[in-house]
């Protein structure tokens, strides 16, 4: 589907949800070239998280540097062998603020982000988890939302609250460069 030119160079995308997001995720992350972030506050190992999983390792494989940050209570089905999993396949992983023990719920900050960046040139923003029960599968109806992809320079300022959030995680010594 088109989208619309806002800004010259800059295309805009408005994606409704569902099946039509994760396939906009997939194709984001299929056509990576150098760096991919992936921000997500659940990342279920359901059928829709494998797939995406899947996605991201393949990427790995072909040399994109794949950064992916999940939050701790969202996203704690994952397990703690999932970060052991994703370094085996050279994905940079990290839970954000993790539960210090299971079954201890922590109050305070959660990473609610749902934000994918490749290539400092694509972006999708949305506020769809990943998640079957999100995508629309085993007879859940997907969430109504709108989300946005876009294409053009100022996706790479996108990238600053991006890397910020990254350096405060866990990769300072990997900061996005702003430069053109």
């Amino acid at each position: 589907m088109p989208g619309k030119e806002f800004i010259e160079g800059h295309t805009v995308r408005l994606i409704h949800g569902g099946e039509e997001y994760f396939n906009t995720l997939l194709e984001l992350i299929e056509s990576a070239k150098t760096e991919l972030h992936l921000q997500v506050y659940i990342l279920d190992y359901d059928d829709t998280g494998a797939v995406v999983i899947d996605a991201l390792r393949e990427s790995a494989k072909r040399g994109v540097k794949v950064y992916l940050v999940a939050d701790g209570f969202g996203s704690m089905n994952l397990g703690s062998d999932f970060k052991d999993e994703m370094r085996k396949y050279s994905i940079h992983f990290r839970f954000f603020s993790p539960l210090p023990f299971p079954g201890i719920f922590q109050a305070g900050r959660r990473l609610h982000h749902k934000v994918c960046v490749a290539d400092s040139k694509r972006a999708l923003v949305s506020g769809i988890n990943i998640a079957d029960k999100y995508r629309g599968l085993k007879m859940n109806l997907p969430g109504s939302t709108m989300d946005c992809w876009w294409r053009g320079r100022y996706v790479r300022r996108s990238l600053v609250s991006v890397n910020e959030f990254l350096a405060v995680a866990f990769i300072k010594n990997n900061p996005v460069s702003l430069r053109n």
